[in-house]
């Protein structure tokens, strides 16, 4: 009796010990093995479009046409649709998403009070002044008319809920956990297409919005600027994220970089600095390493920042960055 106990705990040791190498030469084999490569994409913002003095829907098209670009994030801005209480404006991003249409290409539109480009938060004036309450019954009834009327788009794949929620950045009222789970609610009520959300690739946690999400996208800036440091490059390797994404694929079905920075880091205006100057802060070889560095983290989609400011270049006599995107995106399928 006491050799066969014996016995029945050295088996199990013995199983215990093979059942870890076995995950730990997987997990090894998943972090070193080369992977697929991504399928490369942007985040387009009108908004910023506009501010560079350009015709969005010129821009873009000119994207989807001339760059071949496939994949695409696109935000919603609620200050822009509904200027005046009640009052909506779809038109631009109507002639956005047939634009899509017309190039098979697949979209996931942001919406939230909080999307893409600075000052972070897009919320019209007129609903700044209202109570909170108030303030979310009219985003509330926003986020249903956007719903219905872009959810049927063959163009759309996903929802993106809010940008970088939970990370304090930006010009914002304060989002919580509890405003985003009503907020996740509200959107899920209304269509099913599968729902991404955003966290900052270096400086939060992911699990919180993994478990909330089924995709989740990350933002992913080499070189970034503060009055402290000036500019400062992460002294992070791929490596980082490639873990940081094998952890959270534990609790969502997908994990993206949503915004990988292929512009510089504007520190003042634009008409500060000759654009020359501002060129040589990013120009063809930093792109050409970006995309490098996100092609070995082992995800399967990448959306760049900057195409906007490729375009203003382009029509401003430097092409370079645009010539260089063109080969990132060329020979691209969906």
């Amino acid at each position: 009796m006491f050799c066969c106990q014996r016995f029945q705990k050295h088996l199990w040791i013995i199983g215990g010990a093979v059942l870890f190498f076995l995950l730990a030469g997987g997990m090894m084999w998943w972090i070193f093995h080369p992977q697929p490569l991504p399928k490369f994409g942007i985040t387009f913002s009108s908004a910023y479009a506009r501010e560079l003095g350009l015709s969005p829907e010129e821009v873009f098209s000119a994207l989807a046409k001339e760059e071949n670009v496939r994949f695409a994030r696109i935000p919603l801005y609620w200050n822009h649709i509904e200027q005046e209480e009640g009052q909506y404006d779809w038109k631009e991003m109507d002639a956005l998403l047939a634009i899509a249409e017309d190039y098979d290409m697949k979209i996931t539109l942001v919406i939230g009070q909080k999307v893409p480009r600075w000052p972070e938060c897009h919320i019209p004036s007129w609903a700044l002044s209202l109570p909170d309450h108030e303030r979310w019954e009219s985003f509330s009834i926003y986020v249903q008319q956007a719903i219905t009327r872009y959810k049927n788009s063959p163009a759309l794949v996903r929802w993106q809920v809010e940008n970088e929620p939970l990370f304090d950045y930006g010009v914002c009222p304060t989002i919580d956990s509890e405003n985003l789970q009503e907020t996740l609610a509200l959107v899920r009520a209304q269509d099913d297409h599968p729902i991404q959300l955003t966290v900052s690739g270096e400086l939060e946690f992911w699990w919180p919005l993994a478990r909330m999400s089924d995709v989740l996208g990350f933002s992913l800036y080499q070189v970034t600027w503060s009055d402290t440091t000036g500019y400062f490059v992460y002294p992070i390797s791929p490596l980082f994220y490639r873990l940081r994404v094998l952890a959270a694929s534990f609790w969502t079905d997908q994990v993206v970089v949503s915004e990988l920075q292929a512009e510089p880091w504007f520190t003042m205006s634009l008409g500060d600095r000759p654009l020359e100057e501002w060129y040589g802060l990013f120009d063809e070889k930093a792109l050409r390493d970006r995309v490098h560095f996100s092609e070995e983290i082992g995800v399967s989609e990448v959306y760049l920042w900057g195409a906007e400011w490729w375009y203003y270049l382009k029509v401003h006599g430097f092409d370079g960055l645009w010539n260089e995107a063109g080969k990132i995106f060329g020979g691209q399928t969906n």
